[in-house]
């Protein structure tokens, strides 16, 4: 609700290696803010089933400790979110909508070739987006969980 009129950049201050989004603001507002409706899909790993994820609103220590892998990973969410621009051109401004889905990561985890998507994607994640995604103490555990139901060679 903090959020609601602030600028783009503004906006996406505090989000992780946020340079591109800030450094493309005026186009992404233009883009949104045009005749067509945009979309986007993101996703995340969490430590809780809510939809509401607000950092506020949920238990600052997520993560439970002294899980092995397994126990970790059945304790783990899938979060994807479909985020809808449907712009109101006459204003040029744009009304945004979440709509958030929760899996649980074991079931989410569908066939290899997914677990070695995901195993990659949360690889790649740099210091600072697993900071922001508070991943960055899961983060080897996981891996290691994917690993192990991937058959890409030199994962496992």
């Amino acid at each position: 609700e903090e959020k609601i009129g602030l600028p783009l950049a503004a906006v996406h201050a505090p989000v992780a290696d946020n340079r591109l989004i800030v450094g493309a603001a005026p186009q992404l507002i233009k883009l949104v803010t045009s005749a067509e409706r945009w979309e986007r899909f993101v996703w995340t790993l969490t430590a809780h089933p809510r939809l509401h994820g607000h950092p506020h609103r949920v238990d600052p220590e997520r993560w439970a400790r002294g899980l092995d892998d397994d126990q970790l990973a059945a304790q783990t969410w899938f979060r994807t979110e479909r985020q809808t621009f449907i712009p109101v051109p006459s204003v040029r401004q744009a009304v945004f909508t979440i709509r958030v889905d929760n899996q649980p990561l074991t079931e989410a985890v569908t066939d290899p070739a997914h677990a070695a998507l995901l195993h990659a994607a949360l690889e790649s994640m740099s210091p600072a987006v697993l900071a922001y995604r508070d991943l960055a103490g899961v983060r080897d555990a996981l891996l290691a969980w994917l690993s192990a139901r991937t058959a890409v060679p030199g994962l496992a």
